[in-house]
């Protein structure tokens, strides 16, 4: 792990998050970089269930739609190349078929992401932006302007009572389905550059204060809600471009390890981080491909048998140990 003198200490969390901890995330997709480490350490985790999200008002809409379980219909879906989708989700999620067929298929979605937060006791939260775009139309806030035409939309940024006002509906609306849920709400340091210099450190000074006014509201000692310094860890600790992608916006593999070393510092306590390293090892080995393309036989049971001694220490992970 990388050594840096760091203004910005682990926080005093430990034990917040373990194995045997559901946790969801929704957000931006550092939310992604940060449930994929927590995946390949097998955690049980449910990563952004309607895709990536960047603004409260998109992330509070979805916490709502999971949390009451209100199904999606066929006249609230739109088709677009050939693909049905929602304005509640991310363009990933979207369906072929006719109207009724997708609207199935995002059910199906929506029944998974439903119980996947009632059994959660940890939801990761990252705000990506306080900027919107909404429908002309309607006035509807969209979560993914999906590459339709800009005139559809009209774009503005959210103040900080909007956005802290959205961000504890959310967090509320997630613990209807997981009474004494933990929240963990962090700014993602991802640049957002179609705002502009100025107006991305506009938009992520503005998420700061709303997300300091939402815990505010939403601590208690039942149901902690917790400020994780993700953004200020790139910027403050690393503070160098070169921990940003070709890009210039996205933080490096080496940047996202770099954060949630300081989450596992903050949230782990020693067992659990031992632990995730044991898995870490074994996850790493099943992605393993020979050169050869052929399946190395002694690799293999080496492998099987990390797997078996890791359920049989720790049934809890039983459910989350891929087959081998």
């Amino acid at each position: 792990m990388m050594q840096f003198r760091t203004p910005v200490a682990p926080l005093r969390h430990q034990g917040i998050v373990d194995h045997r901890t559901p946790v969801v995330t929704l957000g931006s997709c550092f939310a992604d970089a940060v449930a994929r480490r927590l995946s390949d350490r097998l955690f049980a985790v449910t990563a952004n269930p309607f895709g990536t999200l960047y603004n409260p008002a998109s992330i509070a809409a979805a916490a709502r739609r999971i949390s009451g379980g209100t199904e999606f219909t066929p006249d609230e879906l739109f088709c677009h190349e050939r693909r049905w989708r929602s304005w509640l989700c991310h363009t990933l999620l979207s369906f072929e078929g006719t109207a009724e067929e997708a609207a199935t298929q995002f059910n199906r979605h929506l029944a998974k992401a439903s119980k996947a937060l009632r059994q959660s006791r940890v939801a990761i939260v990252t705000l990506g932006t306080a900027w919107v775009f909404a429908l002309r139309s309607t006035g509807e806030t969209v979560a993914n302007c999906h590459k339709m035409s800009s005139e559809l939309f009209e774009r503005r940024m959210l103040n900080v009572d909007e956005s802290a006002r959205l961000i504890t509906e959310a967090c509320e609306s997630m613990r209807s389905a997981s009474p004494g849920l933990t929240v963990i709400l962090s700014v993602s340091p991802i640049r957002h550059a179609a705002d502009g210099h100025h107006g991305n450190q506009l938009s992520k000074s503005t998420l700061m204060l709303a997300a300091e006014e939402a815990i505010a509201r939403l601590d208690r000692p039942d149901a902690p809600a917790i400020y994780f310094p993700a953004f200020e860890a790139v910027i403050d600790d690393l503070r160098d471009y070169r921990f940003y992608d070709t890009d210039m916006r996205h933080p490096t593999s080496q940047a996202a390890d770099y954060v949630f070393g300081l989450f596992a510092e903050s949230f782990f306590t020693s067992d659990t981080a031992s632990l995730s390293e044991r898995c870490l090892r074994l996850t790493r080995r099943l992605a393993h491909r020979p050169l050869t393309g052929q399946p190395d036989a002694a690799f293999t049971a080496v492998t099987a048998a990390m797997a078996r001694e890791l359920a049989e220490s720790h049934p809890y992970l039983r459910n989350v140990i891929p087959n081998i």
